[in-house]
């Protein structure tokens, strides 16, 4: 079309060219979504554990862990500090972060280890805010929640500990869920709020004992694959340079597919389909810019 433009001939076919884009563009758009969930696995899932002071955070790290990482006091506010430690759940690896019980507190350093906690809280992936059953109620616990103001894409759970203490409930049996809705920051909780996409219900468990850990721990799995919308066989981004370069591509052929509706002519087409091409070759290796290189030569001691 561009060789033979003087004589007005005009060999490539739009429709053609319109529904190539498209179809990248589903991909790219696809990929781009996926870097959430693939940096996640890369890293590791930032799982926070949160709750009120003496609630059983430090046991349930313990038990998740399965062994004695946190110390364990009947006294409240015993943790001061985030501490963090990793376990993998079915090829999963979680980054699970204990921390110190949210309260009002006069205390210099607990007020400075409820502020880490709360900080902590916005940056988890995955939020399991632990209440004692025989302290505070699921409505409490997920108002709670609501009113953290987390991201939308923060996945949580509301876990009921201490569940031995609870008299049982004719026809309901512990340990199971408790029919609340719960998911990312906008789902009706049934209580005048609006908290994300529903991940799972409420569930109550015996941190101590290990009483419905197998349960949460396929909670905990089942919300990470939350994190993105794509399915188990896909490919998942996990580099912030082949994420941004992806990104332009995506922003090029944005202006592709608008010059196709609009009319532009194949020349200037042209260009912001080379852009497409140039940001996806940074990807596939045909475009090496020195940036790239110098990573090459830093991280892979290339030539040493």
């Amino acid at each position: 079309e561009l060789d033979f433009g003087e004589e007005d001939v005009e060999f490539a076919d739009r429709s053609q060219l319109k529904a190539l884009v498209n179809q990248i563009e589903a991909k790219l758009s696809s990929l781009i979504n996926s870097f959430q969930l693939g940096n996640a696995l890369k890293q590791g899932v930032a799982t926070v554990i949160m709750g009120k002071p003496n609630a059983g955070k430090s046991t349930l790290l313990n038990a998740l862990l399965n062994d004695n990482r946190a110390i364990v006091s009947e006294i409240p506010g015993t943790t001061r500090d985030v501490i963090e430690d990793r376990v993998i759940i079915e090829g999963i690896e979680f980054r699970l972060i204990d921390t110190a019980g949210v309260r009002e507190t006069q205390d210099v350093i607990e007020a400075e280890g409820v502020s880490r906690t709360l900080a902590a809280a916005q940056k988890a992936q995955l939020l399991i805010y632990l209440f004692d059953l025989t302290e505070e109620s699921v409505a409490d616990a997920t108002a709670y929640v609501a009113d953290l103001g987390l991201p939308e894409q923060t996945q949580f759970l509301i876990i009921g500990n201490k569940v031995d203490l609870i008299p049982p409930v004719e026809g309901v049996e512990m340990g199971s869920s408790m029919g609340i809705n719960i998911g990312s920051a906008s789902t009706s909780t049934g209580i005048g709020m609006s908290i994300g996409p529903m991940v799972t219900n409420h569930l109550n468990i015996c941190a101590q004992s290990g009483e419905g850990l197998t349960e949460l721990r396929q909670r905990m799995v089942d919300a990470v694959h939350m994190l993105s919308s794509v399915s188990p066989d896909q490919t998942l981004i996990s580099n912030v340079r082949h994420l941004n370069a992806l990104q332009q591509a995506y922003a090029s052929l944005k202006e592709v597919q608008q010059g196709l509706e609009s009319g532009l002519t194949g020349d200037l087409l042209t260009i912001d389909i080379r852009r497409v091409l140039h940001f996806i070759g940074e990807i596939t290796g045909e475009i090496t810019t020195d940036e790239v290189l110098g990573n090459i030569f830093g991280k892979f001691c290339i030539g040493k």
